[in-house]
């Protein structure tokens, strides 16, 4: 499973799974505290930290996506 609030917050990214799911998945805030993100929230991930120019992130996530390995 793909702990996405993990990566973001030790890339400083993010302070809470609230701001991280309304933020960075586009999602509902409670969304991460349910569950792992679908595929539908890491693209939207993907495509915010294209939008704000952290190249290195975006690939690492897409990586994440399509390999589904567990961030370091």
């Amino acid at each position: 499973m793909i702990d996405l609030y993990e990566f973001m917050l030790k890339r400083r990214l993010t302070t809470s799974r609230r701001h991280c799911s309304t933020h960075w998945c586009q999602m509902a805030p409670n969304y991460l505290v349910i569950g792992g993100p679908s595929d539908t929230a890491m693209i939207n991930v993907f495509r915010r930290l294209i939008s704000e120019g952290r190249w290195l992130t975006a690939v690492r996530v897409a990586h994440m996506t399509l390999f589904r390995q567990v961030a370091r």
